[in-house]
């Protein structure tokens, strides 16, 4: 969201804020917190994104990575991404594994996991229990031939990675917001946003980025294990 584009937003959920403390005052409910909860944290994402990134992470509790051996999980992941699987299998990309992102059920007593859990919900992302303990949120993780690059499928898009010596990662997204492609997830991360584009428009702009990034020196780390998916998102 561009700057020039930011204040309707703002008034609108300032005036929604001060509508709902007036009806919570007059009669308290759980889904008035909800929505002025979600509506301020909308607000902290526009003035303060890293700060948002950072408590969304936090509220979350300790997340984990593991890589899937239930064949019946698979099956549910492969399923649910076929028409992805399809269009990656087109761009000679391979099978990897399936890897799932775990956090502990305890943190959905806090309103924002619970939301963002219901959206995953939503987006039919493939979630089950893990262990009785948490949730577990299942991925099918592909390889591109040449072993630069890794792609992810989630409910929201396309997202590849590729990953340089000494840690540095490249990222391509056909979602999110193209007037934060270049915020900065942290030192070592480089992301780039292709709103609405194809899969393979994005590979393709992902390429051109590596391209670049080669032609200037940097040189590929071709670990494109299990291992190193986890050290990339840790």
């Amino acid at each position: 969201m561009r700057e020039d584009n930011q204040w309707p937003f703002v008034l609108l959920a300032t005036v929604c804020l001060y509508f709902l403390v007036k009806a919570e005052i007059a009669r308290p409910s759980i889904w008035l917190v909800v929505l002025g909860a979600v509506l301020l944290f909308g607000l902290a994402s526009l003035f303060f994104p890293a700060a948002a990134r950072t408590l969304t992470f936090r509220t979350f509790g300790e997340i984990g990575y593991v890589q899937i051996s239930s064949s019946r999980l698979e099956d549910r992941i492969q399923s649910r991404y076929q028409s992805e699987i399809d269009e990656l299998s087109l761009l000679r990309f391979n099978y990897r594994f399936s890897a799932g992102q775990t956090f502990p059920a305890v943190s959905l007593i806090l309103i924002y996991p619970a939301i963002v859990l219901l959206l995953m919900l939503w987006k039919r992302e493939v979630i089950t229990i893990n262990g009785g303990k948490g949730f577990l949120i299942g991925h099918v993780i592909y390889g591109s031939a040449d072993k630069t690059t890794i792609a992810v499928a989630s409910g929201l898009g396309i997202i590849f990675y590729t990953t340089f010596q000494y840690g540095s990662i490249l990222m391509s997204a056909n979602y999110g917001s193209d007037d934060d492609s270049n915020d900065s997830l942290g030192p070592r991360f480089e992301r780039h946003a292709y709103k609405g584009a194809s899969i393979s428009e994005t590979w393709a702009a992902h390429q051109r980025s590596i391209q670049a990034r080669v032609a200037n020196g940097a040189d590929i780390d071709p670990d494109i294990s299990f291992k190193a998916y986890v050290a990339m998102n840790s």
